[in-house]
């Protein structure tokens, strides 16, 4: 139980701080926040305490091969946004999230093949959402009251406590599918879109896509490990990718910044 309440205050703390840097910083820092898995790895670290490495190696395939719907929902969302309103957006991209997650059921996955699918929607993703606003741009100005903030936790926390409870009573393949629910991505683009704007939201969702690769590369590594190391290693290992690839990309953003003449 408790593990659930520190997900959920992980999940709400992540929507929070993503809508705040989108509004008032760049939109490349929210899409980078967006993706750093504090709610997933709750989630896993739930499996590691109380399942077999087995299990949860078969939890981190399924957490990898709906990841590729995730970068569905960026395309989707992002071409939308910036010319749609926000429930139109989420909604578009959420439904086509649920199809492909509904549709990847139907095929036997090996590892490989998830890790494939992955950078193949990675690449479809990019080429879709190469006209996205500017995520370098700063975002339009906004002061959000406590009472925003207070909304957006206990939205996000609700939903969050949901998906967590449902994750309790059910096999591998959908623990892993239920851990890795966008409902970040969701909250966040529905907020952002709702005070910043579309084109704003889209920037934030479009930067999103890179960050995600890494989380991507945390679920095969953890799937890969789990039974080889054990649970406690293969948790180790694969926080230690979804720690280093966003920060990669934040000193990237920055040498990048800095080798731009003002």
């Amino acid at each position: 139980m408790l593990l659930i309440v520190v997900k959920v205050a992980l999940t709400a703390l992540v929507v929070v701080s993503a809508t705040i840097v989108a509004e008032r910083l760049k939109p490349i820092w929210a899409g980078i926040l967006t993706t750093i898995p504090l709610s997933s790895g709750a989630a896993f670290v739930m499996l590691a305490l109380s399942e077999s490495p087995a299990f949860l190696s078969d939890a981190a395939l399924a957490a990898l091969v709906t990841s590729i719907a995730a970068y569905a929902y960026l395309a989707v969302f992002v071409s939308l946004a910036p010319r749609r309103a926000a429930f139109a957006s989420v909604s578009a991209a959420f439904l086509t999230w649920l199809a492909f997650s509904t549709i990847s059921y139907a095929f036997a996955w090996s590892l490989t093949a998830a890790l494939l699918g992955n950078l193949l929607a990675y690449a479809a993703c990019r080429i879709i959402t190469r006209s996205a606003p500017d995520p370098h741009v700063a975002g339009r100005r906004a002061s959000p009251t406590r009472r925003d903030l207070l909304l957006r936790g206990l939205a996000v926390g609700l939903l969050a406590t949901v998906v967590s409870i449902s994750g309790r009573y059910v096999g591998p393949t959908v623990a892993g599918t239920l851990a890795v629910f966008p409902m970040v991505y969701v909250t966040v683009a529905f907020i952002v879109h709702r005070r910043a704007g579309g084109a704003v939201a889209a920037a934030t969702m479009g930067s999103a896509a890179t960050p995600l690769v890494g989380v991507s590369l945390a679920f095969f590594t953890l799937a890969a490990l789990a039974t080889v190391t054990g649970s406690l290693a293969a948790m180790l290992a694969a926080l230690a990718v979804t720690m280093l690839w966003p920060l990669m990309l934040a000193l990237r953003h920055l040498h990048l910044n800095r080798a731009i003449p003002a």
